[in-house]
């Protein structure tokens, strides 16, 4: 069963949009974020699962 991961996508300091991905694992939430990242004009992603914060991702990292 997959669960539901948020993602806040953000520009500068600030919300830009709201998704939710559903993956099997952190790991892979992590990587959908990231290729919806790589999409946007958004600066960085915060991704959650429930409350807790799994990371920040940003695009300098994406692309490095």
């Amino acid at each position: 069963m997959a669960n539901r991961y948020r993602c806040y996508l953000l520009d500068i300091d600030r919300i830009a949009a709201i998704c939710v991905v559903e993956c099997d694992s952190d790991a892979a939430a992590l990587q959908e974020v990231g290729h919806i990242l790589e999409a946007s004009p958004c600066t960085a992603a915060e991704v959650w699962d429930r409350t807790h914060k799994l990371s920040i991702i940003s695009k300098k990292n994406i692309a490095a």
